[in-house]
């Protein structure tokens, strides 16, 4: 459900305008026009019209069909290393976090000493130990879905795909390939921001949904 003052699909291209639409979007000569905030622009905000939004609008999150591609992230291992040693992630460098690959470049291609901290995500403070990660496969492409707590069919992401693993400052190993228990769902609804038009095979994602 959406939030109160939350943007959505709906409240911009509704058969009516609603609660979930910015005030740049308005009704103006029978047009529904959204204003661009820096250049004053207007483009025509298109209306549902596809018959499929009826049947399928209730049980169906919008981005499940408009969505062009997702990540589809398999095996995604993190590693908590407290020995500076970053030679084996020399071809491993983009990790996603600023900080993590201003280190990991200092210590490898420039002239900074190899240095196993980060700072903490809670007080913000250095603390020893530094995470990094890894993918078994990553792609761009295939559109996952599942049901989310509502019944309704989302595009999913396997965000729960976890692989945790540590090793201390003598290079012993503490933990290898901790996953999360049984039973916890590996996909995990998230809104991708690729939205365009329904594909021609849009009914093909929705073989999730029952009774499709």
């Amino acid at each position: 459900m959406a939030g109160e003052g939350m943007v959505t699909c709906l409240g911009c291209h509704g058969q009516t305008l609603g609660q979930g639409a910015p005030p740049t979007v308005r009704e103006r000569d029978g047009q529904r026009l959204l204003t661009m905030a820096a250049s004053g622009k207007r483009l025509t905000v298109p209306v549902l019209q596809d018959p499929a939004h009826d049947r399928y609008g209730g049980r169906v999150g919008c981005q499940v069909c408009h969505a062009q591609w997702s990540f589809t992230d398999r095996g995604h291992h993190l590693l908590r290393q407290d020995e500076p040693d970053f030679e084996p992630w020399e071809s491993l460098t983009r990790q996603g976090s600023g900080e993590v690959e201003a280190r990991l470049e200092g210590a490898l291609f420039g002239t900074e000493e190899p240095e196993a901290t980060m700072s903490d995500g809670i007080t913000g403070r250095p603390a020893a130990g530094i995470w990094l990660q890894a993918y078994e496969l990553r792609r761009w492409e295939e559109i996952n879905t599942c049901l989310d707590r509502e019944g309704i069919l989302q595009v999913c992401r396997p965000l729960l795909d976890l692989h945790l693993s540590y090793t201390d400052a003598e290079g012993e190993v503490v933990f290898d390939g901790v996953t999360p228990k049984a039973g916890t769902p590996v996909l995990i609804p998230y809104t991708p921001h690729t939205t365009g038009r329904a594909g021609a095979f849009y009914q093909q994602r929705l073989r999730g949904l029952e009774g499709e």
